[in-house]
């Protein structure tokens, strides 16, 4: 008789402490999934406010570079901006590796005197020596802008801040800025094996729909992750209680008796 009272006992013990470890499993489960939901928001929240140090340090480094360069050059810019003589342009940009003899234009090359330095009007020719001032300055802005850009090409940076900068750089004039840049592609003063950075922002630039802006830059698209998901459907089910429901293993326990 005693034995036979035990054995009811034993099978009704049997679903309690199944239910015990299954809602214990199940509250583990729970938090563990919040946990690691919570540090994957912390970690892409802290990557956001990363790339935005990396950003603001890029631009004041930019800006201190540019704050200390002469004035001068900008008026030379602008000077050469208005000329429509390619040869002229590439033989001042490109690196020379002799003097330049251009017929002189007093009309178009007077604004561009106080540049080059050493540079001589003799008999109609204008005698540009090759280390002329204006073409190293030129070449050092332009080596700081490609520098400045490698935040934008790899975006290490808030691409969408360095975009919304350099467009207000670009956009001066009515645009005339931007078409100097291109010109200066496609004279080939500019290269992808000396301004790479620079060219990777003119060719998104030149796609630009009028009237063109970087929105297309200020919410991303973030691709699906799977596994985040998979860890959000398991925590809501947790919680509703679809899964780790003590009733519910309990009742398939004793289906199973």
């Amino acid at each position: 008789m005693d034995e036979q009272d035990s054995t009811p006992t034993v099978i009704m013990k049997a679903p309690l402490s199944v239910k015990a470890a299954a809602w214990l499993s199940a509250i583990t489960a729970f938090f563990s999934l919040q946990t690691a939901m919570g540090v994957y928001e912390g970690e892409k929240y802290r990557l956001e406010l990363e790339k935005l140090r990396i950003t603001y340090e890029a631009n004041l480094e930019y800006a201190k570079f540019v704050a200390e360069r002469p004035y001068s050059v900008i008026s030379c810019v602008g000077a050469m901006m208005r000329m429509k003589d390619e040869n002229f342009i590439v033989s001042l940009l490109k690196t020379p590796t002799r003097d330049i003899d251009l017929k002189y234009d007093a009309e178009l090359h007077k604004p561009l005197e106080p540049c080059l330095g050493e540079a001589k009007v003799v008999d109609g020719i204008w005698r540009i020596p090759k280390q002329h001032p204006f073409q190293r300055e030129f070449g050092a802005r332009l080596d700081r802008l490609d520098t400045l850009l490698i935040t934008y090409q790899y975006e290490i940076g808030k691409k969408e801040v360095v975009c919304e900068n350099l467009l207000g750089i670009f956009l001066n004039a009515n645009g005339a800025v931007g078409e100097f840049f291109i010109e200066l592609e496609r004279l080939e003063v500019l290269r992808p094996n000396n301004f790479p950075n620079l060219l990777t922002f003119l060719a998104d630039y030149k796609r630009m729909p009028a009237p063109k802006t970087c929105d297309r830059y200020k919410a991303p698209v973030l691709e699906r992750n799977m596994m985040l998901e998979s860890m959000q459907w398991a925590s809501r089910a947790i919680r509703d209680g679809v899964i780790g429901s003590y009733d519910w293993i309990a009742r398939r326990f004793q289906r199973g008796t």
